[in-house]
């Protein structure tokens, strides 16, 4: 493992971080406008 091997897994690591909190809270929205769209036919 030479020095650019090691930075290159950090980056990759942080920036996965980051992705994987962005994807949870847009499916999250997502799944929050399903149930007030649900609930919105329902009442």
């Amino acid at each position: 493992m030479d020095k650019k091997n090691v930075q290159n897994r950090l980056a990759e690591n942080t920036f996965g971080k980051k992705y994987q909190i962005i994807d949870i809270t847009e499916k999250m929205r997502a799944e929050i406008l399903i149930l007030i769209l649900l609930w919105q036919m329902v009442s």
